[in-house]
């Protein structure tokens, strides 16, 4: 790939990261976003910083919310998306985030395995506010099948082997406790 075509690219998800996590905006775009810039500023209190902002605004019971907005609306509360839960998961346990990370991997872990047990389906997206639901809002029906959603989760039961038999959230760490 030509460097100028690789550095658009990158600029262009930045953007994507700052729209899609409004509330955080650019710190968490940069952050979570593996490879658009680590650790805020090369210091990992900033990683800190950001997983706090994280914990505060976006994890709910089944994973994170892509903005804490509730309008109807396909990208906002309550709903999930594998791809930002895989994007925040990544990136936080890059920066050093561990905890936080495997509690977002089990939380959506779980709820994926609660709807799937419930509907036979893996579908595009989650209520991740009111677990063991499928997704809702915007301008068409949940897609049932996504191969996002395979694949993230098929990465998380392998990242996290333990958690990927837990039925319950009660078994997922809670990341504010050590």
């Amino acid at each position: 790939m030509h460097p100028a075509v690789g550095q658009k690219l990158m600029g262009s998800l930045k953007g994507i990261a700052k729209k899609a996590l409004p509330v955080l905006g650019s710190a968490l775009g940069n952050m979570i976003v593996p490879g658009l810039g680590g650790v805020i500023g090369g210091k990992l209190a900033s990683a800190a910083g950001v997983a706090k902002s994280v914990t505060a605004e976006l994890l709910q019971p089944g994973g994170i919310v892509t903005t804490p907005l509730r309008t109807g609306q396909q990208w906002d509360a309550p709903n999930g998306w594998a791809p930002l839960q895989w994007i925040a998961v990544d990136g936080l346990r890059r920066n050093g985030q561990t905890r936080l990370a495997e509690a977002i991997a089990c939380r959506w872990l779980v709820n994926v395995q609660n709807v799937y047990s419930q509907s036979g389906k893996l579908v595009e997206k989650y209520d991740v506010m009111t677990p063991g639901r499928s997704g809702g809002g915007g301008e068409y029906p949940t897609q049932d099948g996504f191969g996002w959603t395979n694949g993230v989760v098929r990465k998380l039961m392998a990242l996290y082997p333990t958690d990927a038999g837990y039925v319950s959230l009660s078994q997922c760490i809670d990341p504010t406790r050590e």
